[in-house]
Formats: C-alpha cells, structure tokens, sequence
C-alpha cells in the first residue's frame, strides 16, 4: 500500500528537478573565440550605469 503513494511522490520530485534545472542551468565557461574559428571579431567593453563592466565581443556583419 506504501507504494501507491511512493510512485506518484518520486514522480512530482522528478518535475521539481526538471523545472529547477530547466530554471537554473549550469554555467559552462567560454574555452574559444570567435576569433579562434577564423571571424574577424574585437574585444568590447561598456560600463552599465550601476557600474557593471559588459564585456563581450564584435564581430562586424558585411550586410547588417
């Protein structure tokens, strides 16, 4: 009888993990450039008013 509770508990505990990990994905650090695959690309960085450094990369388009 234990389990007819057991079976429907571990499946909302299998949907909570989806959606937390749906919600949080890991980070998984940049290992190349753009550059690196041969794009002509330029290292930028702009300042966000509350102080925040963005930095990210250009890389020109020939028809924008």
């Amino acid at each position: 009888m234990m389990w007819l509770l057991l079976i429907p508990g571990l499946y909302v505990v299998l949907l909570f993990v989806i959606a937390w990990v749906s919600l949080h994905p890991p980070r998984i650090p940049v290992f190349f450039s753009p550059g690196a695959l041969g794009a002509p690309q330029e290292d930028v960085e702009f300042a966000s008013t509350d102080g925040l450094r963005l930095r990210g990369w250009w890389i020109p388009a020939e028809e924008p």
